[in-house]
C-alpha cells in the first residue's frame, strides 16, 4: 500500500515565512486521514520541510536532508543540491516518491527528485500529489481551494498533473516532445527552404521554452 499526502504551500512576506498544509492522506482515491502534520521544523526551529508524496519516502528524504543541513551547517542550498544529487544518483534513493519544500528566514527551495533545486522568484510556492492516475475534479485542491491563480493558463502543468497524475505529466509531456522532434525533423528536411526552416525552428523553440517555463 503506497500512502499519498496532498497540498504544501508556502508564503513569505514582508520578512515573514509562513508554511502550511492540508493534513490530508490519501491512499488512492480514499482519504484516510485528515490531520496529518506535512510541515516539521528542524534545525532548532530555524528551517521549515513541507513533503508531498509517499509518507515513507518523504520522511526518508527528510531524513536525509536533516543530516545535510547539519553537515553544511544550516546552509539549505548547499544541503538541497547535495541532497538532489543523491536522489537523483543513488540506486536506493531514486525510487523515492516525493517531492519537499523547505525554507529558512532568506530563502524558499524545492527539491525533485529529477535533480532539480527551484528557489521561486515569487513570495508563493506550494507542491501537490496527484499519485499515478490523478484526482476527480472535485477533489483537486490546487484548483478547487484555489491554491492557483490561474489554472488554465500559466499554472495548467500543475493543474495537469493533479488531475491526470504522473501518467497523465508523463503523457502531456511525451507528446510535446514528439512535437518538437517532429518540428525539428522538417527543418532539416527543408534545407531548401530558409523560410520553412526559421518557422519550424522558432515554432519549435517557442514551443520548447513555454512547456520548459510552465
Amino acid at each position: 500500500m503506497t500512502f499519498h499526502g496532498t497540498t504544501v504551500i508556502a508564503v513569505r512576506r514582508e520578512g515573514q515565512l509562513a508554511m502550511g498544509g492540508d493534513g490530508q492522506v490519501t491512499m488512492g482515491n480514499t482519504v484516510m486521514k485528515g490531520r496529518a502534520k506535512k510541515v516539521r521544523k528542524i534545525y532548532e526551529g530555524k528551517i521549515l520541510v513541507g513533503f508531498a508524496g509517499g509518507t515513507a519516502d518523504a520522511f526518508t528524504l527528510l531524513d536525509r536532508f536533516e543530516g545535510k543541513v547539519k553537515e553544511y551547517g544550516g546552509d539549505i542550498t548547499r544541503a538541497a543540491v547535495e541532497l538532489a544529487k543523491d536522489w537523483r544518483t543513488d540506486r536506493v534513493l531514486r525510487r523515492l516518491e516525493a517531492m519537499l519544500l523547505v525554507a529558512d528566514m532568506e530563502k524558499t527551495l524545492l527539491i525533485s527528485g529529477t535533480g532539480d533545486v527551484i528557489e521561486p522568484d515569487e513570495g508563493v510556492i506550494a507542491i501537490g500529489s496527484g499519485g499515478l492516475f490523478g484526482k476527480e475534479k472535485n477533489e483537486a485542491t490546487q484548483t478547487h481551494y484555489k491554491f492557483l491563480p490561474i489554472a488554465t493558463s500559466d499554472f495548467i502543468f500543475a493543474y495537469t498533473v493533479e488531475r491526470f497524475g504522473f501518467w497523465g505529466a508523463f503523457g502531456l509531456i511525451g507528446l510535446y516532445a514528439f512535437l518538437i522532434i517532429h518540428l525539428m525533423t522538417l527543418n532539416f528536411k527543408l534545407k531548401e527552404d530558409y523560410f520553412a526552416q526559421v518557422i519550424t525552428s522558432g515554432f519549435s523553440l517557442l514551443i520548447f521554452f513555454y512547456m520548459s517555463i510552465n
